[in-house]
């Protein structure tokens, strides 16, 4: 079997006003096609608050993969940080087969809208 090329570039989207802290997504298993995957994510407070009736728990991750939307799920399990912010880990995603080129964001909602705190991205061998 061949371990497939894992290529994880984490790249800070946007921060907090009053934060110094950087926000990160990493993937914590090696992606292999039909797997389950999950994240670590470290993000703010605010990530966290929820704004309307109907909106998704925050934050989520969103996972695709050659363009395609695959799965978008919130955090299993999150502790508080010393420096203010939180780490959170996502519930598990399947990989879909073949040979991809994924990425994840994790993100959440503010009165304004979607804000993206990290990204990661990665290849999963075929």
């Amino acid at each position: 079997m061949i371990v497939p090329l894992l290529l994880i570039i984490v790249v800070l989207l946007a921060a907090a006003k009053d934060d110094n802290v950087t926000y990160t997504l990493v993937l914590n298993e090696t992606p292999v096609a039909g797997q389950p995957i999950t994240f670590t994510a470290t993000y703010p407070q605010s990530a966290r608050q929820k704004y309307g009736p109907r909106q998704h728990n925050n934050p989520q991750v969103e996972l695709v993969c050659d363009g395609k939307i695959i799965n978008v799920v919130p955090m299993a399990s999150e502790k508080k940080n010393t420096d203010g912010s939180w780490t959170g880990i996502s519930y598990q995603m399947m990989i879909p087969l073949g040979a991809l080129t994924c990425s994840a964001v994790v993100y959440s909602y503010d009165k304004a809208g979607l804000i993206a705190w990290a990204t990661t991205y990665f290849e999963v061998g075929g």
